[in-house]
């Protein structure tokens, strides 16, 4: 129904860029050992895997009340790296913090408007609006057609329809109809979740979790899953955290905001990962103050917007996948294979001057 369509559009659109759900426990309670559920460990002979099995135990990870801890992701993917499987993981050291970025200095580093990463979303009634006007135009066929009591059945259609897709299909519908009537609402979701991914790949946050379809049995919307192990490990205190961590933290946050900038010319979500950044600066530096904070959020713009230019390939390979539907361990590997793609150039020249030498 065209109705359905258009009010799945609109539950979708407000809240289409959630950025890093585990971010919302971290930042609301830091220090503290969350757990959702149980807390599964590794399973027996990872260490031994190669590429293949590991990409494949990725794709399968456990999700919901049955999942990995938190100490154990971080042991999967150093584990990985230490074997040379992983070979981005954390190749990228942290970027300087600095509190006192100003907004000029911003627009000169990035050459874009400051307000380019102000994240404004467009208002839910712009979707709540066509969903009418398409119910309207649904009725009003129904009608000619000779159909008594039209309004109850379809609203009551349309209601049952959006339930069915959140709780059986994991929102893989409303996705759909997403891609089918505004492809580039979905390639900017795609980009601002593939830049947390990236940005915190390349920084040594693992990549817990994709859900680009939807999550099953749950209202969440769709996105990535970055652990941040500085901020999440037990008797963690905010206050300790040293700047490069915060830069760290600080960097992969704002990677969303930086893509829909950088490649949309304006960020239309990602209000809910500045905020999060910034409770995290206020609980870690309290006497930094409003100015302050904002100036290390800027930093934080400016060093994602150098991330993802540098490696501006390898994002659009990500984002590509993660437009596809692939599952986590499809994406860590269309990762490796870019960065490893990267390094071909650079090695066949370096063997062609000594070759002339």
């Amino acid at each position: 129904m065209l109705a359905l369509v258009a009010a799945a559009c609109a539950l979708v659109e407000p809240r289409a860029a959630p950025g890093c759900a585990c971010w919302r426990r971290v930042v609301l309670a830091p220090g503290r050992r969350h757990r959702v559920g149980v807390q599964l460990a590794l399973p027996a002979g990872v260490d031994g895997m190669g590429a293949a099995e590991l990409m494949r135990l990725l794709n399968r990870a456990p999700r919901g009340r049955g999942r990995w801890a938190e100490d154990e992701w971080t042991r999967l993917y150093e584990g990985a790296r230490d074997r040379g499987m992983l070979s981005g993981f954390g190749s990228v050291r942290p970027p300087p913090l600095s509190d006192a970025v100003s907004t000029g200095s911003l627009e000169v580093a990035t050459g874009l408007a400051a307000c380019a990463f102000a994240p404004n979303a467009s208002p839910p009634w712009t979707s709540a609006c066509a969903a009418l006007a398409l119910m309207c135009i649904e009725v009003s066929w129904l009608v000619r057609h000779g159909a008594p009591s039209v309004w109850p059945a379809a609203l009551s259609l349309a209601m049952f329809g959006l339930w069915l897709d959140q709780t059986l299909f994991g929102c893989a519908l409303t996705l759909a109809a997403v891609r089918t009537l505004d492809p580039p609402t979905h390639a900017r979701f795609a980009s601002h979740e593939a830049a947390h991914f990236l940005v915190g790949f390349l920084l040594g946050l693992p990549v817990t979790g994709v859900f680009m379809r939807g999550r099953l049995l749950t209202m969440k919307p769709p996105g990535v899953e970055v652990l941040a192990p500085d901020v999440a490990q037990p008797g963690a205190h905010c206050g300790a955290l040293t700047d490069a961590q915060l830069s760290r933290v600080g960097t992969m946050l704002m990677a969303g905001v930086a893509a829909e900038a950088l490649h949309f010319s304006n960020a239309r979500r990602g209000s809910d990962d500045v905020a999060r950044f910034q409770a995290l600066v206020n609980a870690a530096r309290p006497d930094w103050g409003e100015g302050r904070a904002l100036g290390a959020a800027r930093c934080s713009i400016r060093n994602a917007v150098r991330l993802l230019a540098e490696y501006e390939d390898v994002h659009r390979a990500l984002t590509a996948a993660l437009q596809a539907g692939a599952p986590l361990g499809d994406c860590v590997a269309t990762v490796e294979l870019s960065l490893q793609q990267r390094e071909v150039p650079r090695t066949s020249k370096t063997k062609c001057r000594t070759g002339r030498t």
